[in-house]
């Protein structure tokens, strides 16, 4: 697996991704429903993961996005909004519970670290 900077070319997967992930969609078995019990609303959140939606993300200089890969593709997404909070954070399904998540979180951590350092 590898950690790398998410460009403009990832935004149709990642959307793929964040649209695909069960604990997202309103009636899926894990749905934590924060849009209300009948899942009306997740149209709302279904327009800011739009391939669309997110190649703005990523563009946005404000926004760090990290994708994680594998030779089968792309399997995980974290992003950051003004290093101080987290927007994304996603594994893919058949990835979870195996620690993914956690390391994604740790690299974009450490890179804001790192920027935040060299802007001094």
């Amino acid at each position: 697996m590898q950690l790398l900077p998410a460009t403009v070319y990832d935004a149709p997967a990642i959307s793929r991704l964040i649209q695909r992930n069960p604990a997202q969609r309103p009636n899926g078995p894990t749905a934590q429903r924060p849009v209300g019990p009948s899942g009306a609303g997740a149209d709302r959140f279904l327009e800011f993961v739009t391939p669309q939606a997110v190649r703005g993300y990523i563009e946005s200089p404000s926004v760090r996005c990290v994708v994680a890969m594998t030779d089968g593709g792309l399997i995980g997404v974290v992003a950051l909004c003004n290093t101080t909070h987290l927007h994304h954070l996603f594994v893919h399904p058949e990835r979870q519970r195996q620690g993914l998540g956690c390391q994604s979180w740790a690299h974009a951590q450490q890179a804001l670290v790192a920027a935040d350092a060299s802007a001094r």
